[in-house]
């Protein structure tokens, strides 16, 4: 059964609001049912407020958002951008999974937690001390999880070695690394928290297209 989306004014919102679109309320045991094997416990409606990537970053307040409850403490509210990824995001078995493999990732480090959860700075402690509701910024996740599949993975399923890979990444861009004036550094693997991100990318490319050879998983220890 298809999911299909609504715009926030008319399924879950007091608010005019244009472009946002959310999953409707009677769909959301659903969508659960199918996120139940990836760690969502259930869901809940309540009030969505923040600044976030949802309205280019100016504050929005939605008063009955839909929110799954993911692994106990995180809420992932179900509005989006309209857009065709929104859709497939909550319609396609290869992309629930990988927005959550990229929201763990986010979670694992606490200078990238701060991107995506709302209310988190990582200067005043690490995000298991934050005693808050983690409230995720669900539509940021949902664009960069398009940008890896829908812009960039079918290119990188055709590159064959390491070398390739950062010569493409010099271009491109997916993953970044600080600049040295006005040119990015070279993509440093050595560090483990670049290495996992690359390969976290990889293994959500490799949902689509399973041959991909390049950075197969190894057993990294996180540093939050």
């Amino acid at each position: 059964m298809e999911i299909l989306l609504e715009p926030v004014n008319q399924a879950v919102s007091c608010s005019v609001i244009s472009k946002e679109v959310a999953v409707p309320i009677r769909q959301c045991s659903l969508l659960v049912e199918r996120c139940h094997d990836l760690g969502v416990e259930g869901y809940q409606v309540g009030e969505f407020y923040g600044a976030g990537f949802l309205n280019r970053y100016m504050p929005i307040r939605i008063p009955y958002a839909p929110m799954l409850i993911y692994k106990n403490n995180v809420q992932i509210p179900l509005v989006f951008r309209k857009d065709a990824a929104a859709k497939a995001l909550v319609n396609d078995p290869l992309r629930l999974p990988a927005f959550f493999k990229l929201l763990d990732w986010y979670l694992s480090y606490d200078d990238e937690a701060e991107k995506v959860v709302f209310g988190y700075e990582s200067s005043r402690g690490s995000l298991q001390r934050f005693t808050r509701v983690k409230v995720i910024d669900s539509a940021l996740v949902a664009f960069r999880l398009s940008e890896i599949i829908d812009a960039a993975g079918y290119s990188l399923k055709a590159l064959h070695c390491e070398e390739d890979f950062i010569e493409w990444n010099r271009k491109h861009r997916l993953v970044s690394e600080q600049q040295i004036g006005r040119h990015s550094r070279v993509l440093n693997l050595e560090n483990p928290k670049r290495l996992a991100e690359v390969q976290m990318i990889f293994d959500i490319v490799r949902l689509k297209y399973p041959e991909v050879p390049l950075f197969p998983k190894k057993q990294l220890t996180v540093v939050g």
